[in-house]
């Protein structure tokens, strides 16, 4: 079970920007069989991704131009072949990849990722360690915190695997130090120490809300005083 979404992420964890990746050139294409090479590239098989030409900065040069039959700004889908060669499709699996193109292009041009995929499956991880955590300490899976939580963990998930493609001033908005984030982690390690935290949509008699904000206030929680929070 997924416990936030992406939207969830954009609006709480980091703004959807942050996750824009810079596009990589291209280093080289065999247009007989359709191969681009790009050291590392890291596809999986249907990887979402899309092309774009990198003006040359030289006077005079001519601009830079896509094989033939490829187009700027069209999703196609990786077919790794191997740690530094791919293939493109139009369609996802298990549609056949571009067998070949026209020529091979002129000038820089370059891949952009589509950092969704990779997002989901730091939402999956935040998720699995979320359940987790709840089913050891029998917590409340349920409250209303959780999508607010999965979405904080998801995007230092993110940025913990792919700072070194982001922004550094994006991607150290993950970790800023801000009383809302201290307050999100000290929420979070409640929680998973095996406090049943409440939220708005949950069903629970008022009574019970007395002896876990009596809890809360013992942890240091709800004192009141802004200094535990900043």
């Amino acid at each position: 079970m997924l416990y936030c979404a992406r939207s969830d992420v954009y609006a709480i964890g980091l703004p959807a920007e942050a996750f824009a990746r810079p596009p990589r050139a291209v280093e080289g294409v065999t247009p007989s069989t359709g191969t681009f090479a790009l050291r590392s590239h890291g596809f999986s098989l249907d990887a979402p991704i899309s092309l774009a030409v990198i003006s040359s900065s030289t006077l005079g040069a001519p601009a830079a131009v896509l094989p033939v039959g490829l187009s700027i700004a069209v999703p196609y889908f990786a077919r790794p072949n191997g740690s530094d060669l791919f293939a493109l499709a139009a369609a996802v699996s298990p549609a056949a990849p571009i067998a070949s193109f026209g020529d091979a292009g002129s000038g820089l041009f370059a891949v952009i990722v589509d950092h969704g995929v990779y997002l989901d499956a730091a939402i999956l991880m935040a998720s699995r360690i979320v359940d987790d955590f709840a089913r050891a300490h029998h917590g409340n899976i349920n409250a209303a915190i959780l999508p607010l939580v999965c979405a904080f963990l998801a995007g230092r998930i993110y940025v913990a695997t792919h700072r070194a493609l982001m922004p550094e001033h994006k991607s150290g908005e993950a970790d800023a130090p801000s009383w809302v984030l201290r307050l999100v982690d000290q929420l979070f390690n409640l929680w998973l120490s095996g406090v049943d935290i409440k939220g708005a949509t949950d069903d629970t008699p008022q009574a019970e809300t007395g002896p876990i904000a009596v809890r809360l206030k013992g942890r240091g929680f709800l004192r009141g005083e802004r200094e535990d929070i900043v």
